[in-house]
């Protein structure tokens, strides 16, 4: 079950499955920590992305200091994943060299993918709930239709 948690200052937090430290425990591997800073680099906006720098205060992607060196991992890593034509959801292609500097710096980023993680959860389940009560409204007017069909069979066949 998700909660919405609205603090004082007007932010909100998803609280749910995930949290700060399984968040964590997830990047301490290659590809955990590969797929979050993706996700990061996803929520910088097309300025952000392109600049390689923070432009807006808006809680999400990178922070000012980390922007340059965390945009430009992912895009190398982007850029490689294109190149060896594999999907860098799957495949670890951060270098070892660079990969504790990734980790190291993508660790203070864990409270914002655990909401990420949250409201995504959160919105695959309601997708799912109500994709169910359309199949049984569906299936409803199916077996309307059915009873109707079999009623007018019935009715032709009784006058004929």
């Amino acid at each position: 079950m998700n909660l919405l948690t609205v603090y004082r200052n007007g932010t909100t937090r998803m609280v749910g499955r995930w949290n700060y430290r399984n968040i964590r425990e997830q990047m301490s591997t290659p590809l955990g920590a590969q797929r979050a800073l993706l996700r990061l680099y996803s929520f910088q906006t097309e300025d952000e992305r392109t600049g390689g720098r923070t432009s807006k205060v808006n809680a999400r992607g990178f922070n000012q200091a980390d922007a340059p060196f965390m945009t430009d991992m992912a895009r190398r890593t982007l850029r490689q994943a294109m190149k060896d034509n594999v999907n860098p959801q799957d495949v670890a292609i951060i270098p070892e060299a660079l990969l504790v500097q990734v980790q190291e710096r993508l660790m203070k980023y864990a409270a914002q993918l655990a909401d990420y993680a949250n409201r995504a959860e959160a919105a695959r389940e309601k997708a799912r709930r109500e994709q169910e009560q359309q199949g049984g409204a569906r299936a409803e007017e199916r077996t309307s239709a059915q009873d109707q069909v079999a009623s007018l069979g019935r009715r032709a066949g009784g006058n004929g």
